[in-house]
């Protein structure tokens, strides 16, 4: 094809398309495309559009830590008979209130995890865990949430509303938790 200008081109401008106009188009759909595989590279993306404007809302993966080999015999050691573990993600809580129970004062994690079984079709449970017991295997961690503290051992001592199992909701609840239940949902 020949454009406007009588150059050989791949494409030819419009009749009333001034060139300069027609270069900025150009530039601004490529602009449009870089952005959008920079954003599918980030994570990814839900649209919803309105007859006025569309917006973009990005949804950014965490970022999963797995559970070093110290943690783990801890963790399976504390499950009911028949119960497993799978993909064991532990993310550093910062922003909780001060903790009841001082070995949490040094360092407290969300650690979560797939719990595996018969009947545990894709049931998360979440513990708080003590810096120490994520570096070494020995510490204090709290079963987050009811349906952890039914499987698992750690923590079963702290009666709901306790201040200790109050603590260890809120880790459950904070960025941090909600993080590590997203790496171990998978």
């Amino acid at each position: 094809m020949h454009g406007s200008n009588g150059s050989n081109e791949a494409w030819s401008t419009p009749a009333g398309v001034d060139r300069t106009e027609e270069e900025d188009l150009v530039k601004r759909i490529a602009v449009v495309l870089a952005a959008g595989v920079l954003l599918a590279a980030c994570g990814e993306s839900e649209q919803t559009s309105s007859t006025a404007q569309t917006t973009t809302k990005v949804v950014v993966t965490p970022r999963c830590q797995r559970a070093g080999t110290a943690l783990l015999p801890s963790l399976r050691a504390s499950l009911r008979d028949g119960v497993n573990l799978k993909r064991v993600s532990v993310v550093k809580v910062d922003g909780v209130p001060d903790a009841p129970v001082a070995a949490f004062r040094r360092g407290v994690y969300a650690v979560a995890a797939l719990l595996t079984g018969p009947g545990m079709d894709g049931t998360i449970g979440i513990w708080a865990v003590s810096a120490e017991m994520v570096r070494t295997g020995g510490g204090m961690a709290i079963g987050a949430d009811a349906v952890t503290r039914e499987f698992s051992d750690l923590g079963s001592a702290a009666s709901s509303g306790s201040p200790a199992a109050e603590y260890a909701d809120q880790v459950a609840g904070s960025d941090a938790g909600q993080r590590a239940i997203a790496c171990a949902k998978g």
